[in-house]
């Protein structure tokens, strides 16, 4: 993703080990694993927007809804369509070019959503059961994480600083969000400062402080977001801890 060679281990590493990836270990980091594929794939086919390479982002999309978990099949799919509208803009080909490759990246998509189609199609027959696990339809709205923001920020730098324990027996955590270490997150700050010509690096970031918001903080500039369709039925505080650590 036009990062160096040291940037992108050490992003990479930060990422597997995470608290999110680690711990919080459901059928939903199945999907998240997939994330940087996907990215891979969708950059791939802003290069070369042919059938070859909408053939093969197809084919990562269907596994991402293989996966397992669908809540996070739609917000690891969101967050891959914010990225290739990013990289999207960034490029300054010939209206013709450009055409084609809105053209693959939706036949991709298609093409993706028809491979999957033993496990898509049964699933949005009863679709508000299984899919948003019966979540009412305004929990998107809602930012459930608004009342442990302290230890949520200090868990990030010092893990278990409220509780020993990762889990307790009975299921209770301090936060959803585990830690992502002191380090890592000086290692972000300085990343902002360093020159990247395509603006990944801001586009990361901002992605990062938006989820955080959206989960933790009740302010217009983010809650509007659930109220868009799909994302309305989604638990942020819960589910998007994953795409926050990458």
């Amino acid at each position: 993703l036009h990062f160096k060679k040291l940037p992108s281990l050490t992003a990479a590493v930060a990422f597997m080990i995470s608290a999110p990836m680690v711990f919080i270990h459901w059928s939903t980091v199945h999907v998240d694993l997939l994330l940087p594929l996907l990215l891979l794939a969708l950059e791939q086919l802003i290069k070369n927007p042919k059938p070859q390479q909408a053939a093969v982002t197809a084919a990562v999309v269907a596994l991402t809804c293989f996966a397992g978990n669908p809540e996070h099949v739609f917000l690891v799919n969101a967050y891959g369509f914010l990225f290739f509208c990013f990289r999207y803009a960034m490029k300054y080909h010939r209206q013709r070019q450009l055409c084609q490759t809105a053209f693959s990246f939706a036949g991709a998509y298609l093409l993706g959503a028809g491979l999957a189609a033993i496990v898509l199609f049964p699933f949005l027959q009863n679709w508000m059961y299984e899919f948003w696990h019966a979540h009412s339809d305004y929990i998107g709205m809602i930012p459930e994480g608004k009342n442990i923001r302290t230890q949520t920020l200090i868990n990030f730098i010092i893990p278990h600083f409220f509780q020993k324990e990762i889990v307790t027996l009975s299921f209770e955590r301090s936060t959803f969000w585990g830690h992502i270490g002191i380090i890592p997150l000086g290692l972000v700050i300085l990343g902002l400062v360093s020159k990247q010509k395509r603006g990944l690096n801001y586009f990361f970031v901002l992605m990062a402080i938006v989820i955080f918001m959206k989960s933790y903080v009740d302010f217009p500039v983010t809650n509007w977001i659930g109220w868009l369709p799909g994302f309305r039925h989604c638990r942020f505080t819960h589910h998007t801890q994953h795409l926050f650590a990458f």
